[in-house]
């Protein structure tokens, strides 16, 4: 089930094709509006349900009324999100980024034959919020034409190293995070070796080059560094030292199956980053124009209307 679905799980809001020119009515209002195209509150629901069937099936959840409840305090933001995506599809339609049938045709297989052999495939689809098949279908076309924008609009960015610098200034501060640290460790056989540089450490000793003289490990001639990693890359008992070590200080030594290290954290110099820097000031960029494109949209949203 999780492989069949793997084409549907969620970065960001869904895009379903709203009605053109939507009236609404005092029971089902209109919530969202861009050019031509208007959304009312039950087509909204219908998109958010997806949304968290999604979610429920990256947790490997049945999608019930009660976690349909737990997510409806997200819905505010579900609108907002939803405004901008629509925004987007507009701007892939004017740029001529559209599909056609037979492309949606090719995707929607593509989908099917994943579904294990003796599958139901209207349950599936049903457990991840869409109601039927032209859901799925409408929903294939639209996030396929928006990420059709989305590889247009990023070619178009220029960025040099002058602005991948920029980026680096501006967000440095940012490393390291609840996602991601840098860090150099020293790695000796026994316990009682890493006591002892953790005693010269905390009197002053520089972790670099104490590392380059007392390290076993492969980094210890480059000063114990690894470079920045994010969580899942190391063990977990370095792992967990690593993300919760304070910035410029020695752990106490950390037992793994290699040995017994001593780690430090520290933010990182932009050379360290390598192209993280380069796409960090390039999605800056592009957040920048998608920002544009809505502004002057004229895209209308009625949160107040949510209830």
């Amino acid at each position: 089930m999780k492989k069949f679905l793997s084409f549907l799980l969620l970065s960001g809001a869904l895009i379903l094709s709203g009605s053109s020119l939507a009236q609404g009515t005092t029971e089902d209002p209109v919530i969202l509006e861009v050019g031509a195209t208007s959304v009312t509150l039950s087509e909204l629901n219908d998109r958010f349900r997806v949304f968290v069937g999604n979610i429920a099936v990256q947790q490997r959840l049945p999608l019930t009324e009660d976690i349909l409840a737990e997510f409806e305090p997200l819905k505010g933001r579900f609108l907002e999100q939803l405004a901008t995506d629509m925004v987007l599809l507009q701007e892939a339609q004017k740029r001529g980024l559209g599909i056609d049938e037979a492309e949606v045709d090719s995707r929607f297989e593509e989908v099917r034959a994943q579904v294990p052999e003796g599958g139901d495939f209207a349950a599936l689809l049903l457990s991840a919020g869409f109601k039927d098949i032209e859901t799925l279908r409408r929903f294939i076309r639209e996030t396929t034409e928006r990420g059709l924008l989305m590889q247009q609009l990023q070619s178009e960015i220029d960025v040099n190293e002058n602005d991948a610098r920029a980026w680096y200034e501006a967000n440095k501060s940012q490393f390291p995070s609840e996602g991601q640290v840098c860090a150099r460790h020293i790695l000796v056989e026994t316990e009682e070796e890493a006591n002892a540089i953790y005693d010269e450490l905390v009197t002053g000793a520089d972790f670099a080059t104490t590392a380059q003289e007392k390290s076993t490990g492969p980094s210890g001639p480059n000063g114990g560094n690894l470079g920045c990693f994010g969580r899942g890359a190391m063990v977990p008992p370095f792992e967990e030292a690593a993300f919760a070590a304070q910035v410029g200080m020695s752990t106490q030594p950390v037992e793994t199956q290699f040995g017994f290290h001593l780690i430090q954290t520290y933010t990182p110099a932009f050379e360290d980053l390598g192209s993280q820097a380069l796409q960090g000031a390039t999605d800056e960029k592009l957040g920048k124009v998608i920002e544009a494109l809505y502004d002057a949209s004229g895209v209308v949203t009625y949160a107040d209307r949510l209830q």
